[in-house]
């Protein structure tokens, strides 16, 4: 009696030290590998939140480099205040992303590429006050030979910029490459664990393996998701240097002819206006990239349907001519602020419009109901339509579809994805080549 006493006590001994170390293995290896993914995704955030402050400086450099352009062929009062009002403004900005900057998590060389840009920043102010000021009492030669100091030294500026976002994406990718390896560790503590247990009891040992599985499950998608966001950000980088680099090639040609246009006024006139066409096709970059950027950011508000349609038509090129609209209710509202619903609607008819093609009877049409709490907008053309592998890619951002050349820069459907997204809603798209193409949209009622 007292053996089977003693043996039972063992046996419950033995089961109750399986339990313990198969729920301090299995706990000591889910916290080793919390912390690993919480300290990764701080890190990740802030190289991620440096790469866009550094993004939002290049871009308020390249403007104040246009505006300071403005302002030293400006001809009138009016055109110089403006011109300055809008040169403070930039320097503001860029004060402010400069606070941002600092307060961040500093990477190996990212100290010294910092110390080297606000250097970079200082010359370069100086170069353009000393142009801005001898603006109206120097020779134009001269006034050339200044600009293309205030140009190199902007050049450089941009360089260290992009030292900067560099640093920071391989910062990204060796934290990342960092959080695999403590998964890895992580993993094999609680493995060594559970093969200490296994000496103890098969029982206990199978519910250990199965944690040790979710927990491995739990570490593969985490890493998928961090190499998919880091695959997502080297190819918008790309895309973004790219774009940046081609809007500044014409500047810099056109700079060089204008250098050598030997006081041709007609000629210098004509090359100004061509170097103020490619500044503009750069703002337009930078303002869709912000406007790309901000898009996430949730903006309560109650936008009236058909006061948006209206507005959107009148804004697109050919609207109210090609636009026909049916709302089942005047008083039909959605929860978004106004002014980004009817940046919604704007980039849906612009897109239907411009690919309407040569249809002798060309036609956008707008539909819009409510259906169980949501308002459901349709947006149907008989253009040229696409096929499903372009329709698979049509919302990524700067996605252009092969053999297509109308203008725009590819971000438009990407934008407004983000929005929808951000307020609750969801977008999708149906196409036929041929028969022209829906989008379908839901939003929360208002």
């Amino acid at each position: 009696m007292h053996r089977t006493a003693d043996k039972a006590r063992f046996i419950l001994w033995s089961h109750l030290v399986v339990a313990v170390l198969v729920a301090g293995g299995a706990l000591a290896g889910a916290v080793m590998m919390r912390r690993a993914a919480r300290r990764s995704d701080e890190l990740t955030t802030s190289a991620l939140h440096s790469i866009t402050v550094a993004e939002h400086l290049q871009s308020d450099v390249l403007d104040l480099e246009g505006t300071s352009v403005q302002l030293l062929a400006s001809d009138s009062t009016a055109e110089r205040e403006a011109s300055l009002a809008e040169i403070m403004r930039l320097r503001r900005d860029i004060a402010h992303s400069v606070i941002q900057y600092q307060d961040l998590v500093w990477f190996p060389g990212e100290s010294e590429a910092w110390r080297d840009f606000q250097a970079d920043y200082r010359r370069y102010l100086t170069a353009l006050d000393d142009a801005s000021l001898s603006a109206d009492h120097t020779s134009r030669q001269a006034l050339l030979q200044r600009w293309d100091e205030v140009g190199s030294f902007a050049h450089k500026l941009r360089g260290t910029a992009d030292r900067l976002i560099a640093i920071n994406m391989s910062a990204n990718h060796r934290v990342t490459r960092d959080a695999s390896m403590t998964y890895a560790r992580a993993l094999n503590w609680t493995l060594g664990l559970l093969g200490a247990a296994l000496v103890l009891g098969v029982a206990a040992a199978f519910g250990a393996a199965r944690i040790v599985r979710r927990q491995a499950r739990i570490i593969d998608e985490q890493y998928a998701r961090i190499e998919e966001r880091n695959a997502d950000l080297d190819a918008f980088a790309a895309r973004i240097a790219h774009d940046l680099h081609g809007s500044m090639t014409p500047v810099l040609l056109l700079s060089q002819l204008l250098a050598k246009a030997d006081g041709k006024a007609e000629k210098a006139h004509r090359i100004g206006e061509k170097i103020e066409a490619a500044v503009h096709r750069q703002s337009a970059l930078v303002e869709e990239l912000l406007t790309f950027s901000r898009a996430k950011v949730r903006a309560e508000g109650r936008a009236q349907v058909v006061e948006a349609l209206n507005a959107a038509s009148a804004t697109v090129p050919s609207g109210q001519h090609l636009i026909s609209a049916r709302v089942d209710s005047p008083d039909l509202a959605v929860r978004i602020a106004p002014p980004l619903f009817e940046s919604v609607l704007v980039n849906l008819l612009s897109n239907a419009i411009k690919y309407l093609g040569e249809q002798q009877r060309p036609r956008v049409e707008v539909n819009a109901h409510r259906e169980r709490g949501e308002v459901v907008l349709e947006v149907r053309d008989n253009g040229v339509g696409m096929d499903p592998e372009v329709a698979s890619h049509i919302f990524e951002p700067f996605y252009r579809a092969p053999g297509r050349k109308e203008p725009g820069l590819g971000l438009g459907l990407a934008t407004v994805l983000r929005i929808i997204e951000a307020h609750g809603g969801r977008i999708k798209v149906a196409s036929k080549l041929g028969e022209g193409t829906t989008f379908k949209m839901h939003l929360p009622a208002a």
